[in-house]
């Protein structure tokens, strides 16, 4: 199913789909896994433009092959094609040589969470609240010291 999905949206962005390949739909990775993936990248090869494919939640997936898939595709990644990738762990992905490649960007919680000053600034000039340092202090420490947890904050303080 995952591939299934990977190889409709491929097609939706490019230019030269057809009708000619369902058989990377009805038996995604069954016969001869490279092969598939390889037609899936030659595929992915045709389309001009720079594109961005999101996998979110990757964390859900417990698969070994769609990791062996996934590492296959990021070691051929074609130059147009960027790849995000949303989880709450680290995936079991070839890392470590992405990052020694320079082909790795990672973004983590500690990124994301503001500071006690940040906190305050985007309360006071997003949301229109000025609750001070203080009061900002302890949910911006939490792990969820984050934007989607600061709106609703702002909403309590009145």
């Amino acid at each position: 199913m995952f591939h299934s999905h990977r190889y409709y949206t491929v097609h939706s962005i490019s230019k030269t789909y057809t009708n000619q390949n369902p058989t990377f739909v009805a038996e995604p990775l069954r016969r001869n896994k490279k092969l598939v993936l390889t037609a899936l990248l030659n595929e992915i090869s045709t389309v001009s433009n720079n594109f961005i494919l999101v996998l979110d939640d990757y964390h859900v997936i417990d698969a070994q092959p769609v990791d062996n898939a996934l590492t296959f595709l990021l070691e051929h990644l074609p130059q147009q094609m960027h790849l995000i990738i949303a989880t709450r762990e680290d995936p079991t992905l070839p890392l470590a040589r992405l990052r020694v490649r320079d082909q790795l960007t990672e973004v983590r919680a500690t990124d994301l969470r503001f500071t006690p000053s940040e906190a305050a600034e985007f309360l006071n000039q997003v949301m229109g609240r000025n609750p001070g340092i203080s009061r900002t202090r302890q949910p911006v420490h939490r792990p969820t010291g984050q934007r989607a947890a600061l709106v609703p904050l702002s909403l309590s303080l009145c």
